[in-house]
């Protein structure tokens, strides 16, 4: 279960890509969330911009010790599958995955904490449920997240928030 993207502009920038790779963790963590599944291997697969790199790109796959539905938890495993700290080539398409999936069982036995951080989840869920996609996200995916591109918004373009 996961969510890719193709970008409008290639992105060559580590902030901005790391941006938009946690907006769709979070959104992996939502859909794992509202069908009651939990994960413990997530992939990641990252596509170059065919002008600047011939095509290609990279990828890999990294297995929790625990299960989870958390896009934090998608997004840390998902950062460390990204080769040094910049990118190697301009990047295009990006797409994450959860796997191994099983059906949500959460136990009392759990650490309070990951059950306040549940609650918490669930919470920004049912906000963005009603209001809509991102109403509510991480500041970090807030930065400039997508490309400039002239023209009107809509398909093909992005608004860009100011911070």
């Amino acid at each position: 279960m996961g969510h890719g993207l193709t970008l409008p502009a290639a992105v060559g920038d580590r902030r901005q890509f790391d941006g938009i790779l946690q907006r769709l963790c979070e959104r992996t963590g939502r859909r794992l969330r509202r069908h009651r599944f939990l994960g413990r291997v997530v992939s990641l697969w990252v596509g170059y911009d065919k002008d600047f790199a011939d095509g290609g790109g990279f990828g890999g796959r990294r297995t929790l010790d625990h299960v989870t539905d958390s896009g934090q938890d998608i997004f840390q495993a998902a950062v460390t599958l990204v080769p040094g700290p910049g990118l190697p080539a301009p990047v295009r398409h990006v797409q994450v995955s959860v796997s191994d999936l099983r059906r949500d069982a959460l136990q009392l036995s759990l650490l309070e904490d990951r059950v306040r951080q549940r609650d918490l989840q669930q919470a920004l869920d049912a906000i963005n449920d009603r209001f809509g996609d991102f109403t509510i996200m991480p500041a970090t995916t807030m930065l400039d997240t997508f490309p400039r591109r002239d023209g009107p918004p809509g398909h093909g373009f992005c608004k860009r928030f100011e911070v």
